[in-house]
């Protein structure tokens, strides 16, 4: 048990019906963080009762891209512009509906608000994703469109070559939709978004819940144009470094213009700055610190799922109350077990599976 948790349980053993806000106040903290302390206690079996603030069970909810998977890989070297004879594979994918099955493998309860076809892609998305955890009862079918997909292509070091996503189902999302969950959104954790979201519904997002922290994942520089006049409203982004040139608007050539960029999005009001930078490292930043954290290279088994994994575990280890080396440790870790296993998504993925990632047992 943590001194946190400790402090937590007295409070609770002095009033069993305590609030989780009062809690927070007390111990001058987060009230999800509170919710994270005693999700943990209850893991180990300090608390077993059934009072007030046992009920309150904390969640996240992640609004975003859900696709189905294609994804081709050569046997041999990749040769441009010609057939290269290789392995085709499909699984359920998404930046959105990733982050929420990964989080949903950490042990967080998580509700994904998301668009899919009324076709066979999407009722296969709708059900892989429900067994793995993620609520999908907020879901919205649309008979008119089509299921977004990805197709991308890996050289022989299972790195990507290029992609193209077919999404034009996320055209539909609307306020209405938003607007129609309020209350499960307002009532949440943490809300973590996508950049594949229309603009009008990102900035719907972050005007309606201004007080709540928002993670948002970039995705790639064409998404991230959609929110650089606006990332100051989010608390923790993962940008990397082509990410970081669009949203600072400065070219990145060394990690001196790295901490300079970082500078730039922690000035417009970003919270946590995590610029990622493959091999190289991360380099974190925030108002009172900043600096470059290097983690153990791994043999890339498939690459696509390592930032979703990574943003999945930054939301874990915020509701957790996890230090910044310790959300490092984590989310690198988790990053790591993800590019290891041929599909986007590591179904063996777990908190205990990481800790052991981190302790050098892989």
């Amino acid at each position: 048990m943590t001194k946190r948790e400790e402090e937590v349980l007295n409070l609770i053993k002095e009033n069993p019906l305590i609030s989780q806000k009062d809690c927070a106040a007390i111990l001058n903290i987060s009230r999800s963080a509170v919710a994270g302390h005693i999700m943990n206690l209850s893991e180990k079996g300090y608390i077993k009762g059934k009072g007030y603030i046992l009920k309150d069970e904390p969640y996240a909810v992640v609004i975003g891209g859900s696709n189905m998977d294609i994804q081709g890989s050569p046997s041999s070297a990749f040769i441009s512009r010609d057939s290269n004879p290789g392995t085709v594979h499909v699984s359920a994918g998404g930046v959105g509906r990733n982050i929420a099955e990964n989080l949903s493998r950490l042990g967080i309860s998580v509700k994904l608000l998301t668009l899919l076809g009324n076709d066979l892609y999407g009722k296969q998305l709708l059900e892989d994703t429900k067994s793995a955890g993620v609520d999908m009862n907020h879901v919205k079918i649309l008979n008119e469109s089509p299921t977004s997909t990805y197709l991308s292509i890996l050289d022989e070091k299972k790195d990507m070559i290029s992609a193209i996503s077919s999404m034009s189902i996320m055209d539909n999302f609307n306020t209405d939709y938003i607007d129609r969950n309020h209350r499960l959104i307002n009532s949440a954790s943490i809300l973590v978004i996508d950049a594949n979201l229309p603009g009008e519904i990102i900035n719907h997002l972050i005007s309606k819940y201004r007080n709540m922290a928002i993670f948002i994942d970039t995705v790639s520089t064409a998404k991230a144009e959609k929110v650089k006049d606006i990332i100051g409203r989010f608390h923790t982004i993962k940008p990397n470094i082509l990410e970081a040139e669009v949203l600072s608007g400065m070219k990145i050539y060394s990690l001196d213009d790295m901490k300079k960029a970082s500078l730039v999005l922690l000035d417009k009001g970003v919270k946590r700055v995590f610029l990622t930078m493959g091999e190289k490292g991360i380099l974190y930043s925030d108002s009172d610190q900043s600096f470059l954290y290097k983690s153990e290279p791994v043999k890339p088994v498939n690459t696509t799922g390592a930032g979703d994994a990574f943003t999945a575990a930054l939301t874990y280890c915020f509701l957790m109350d996890y230090s910044i080396i310790q959300t490092l440790d984590f989310a690198s870790s988790a990053s790591a077990l993800t590019v290891l296993h041929e599909d986007t998504i590591n179904k063996n993925l777990t908190v205990e599976y990481i800790q052991k990632m981190m302790k050098g047992d892989k």
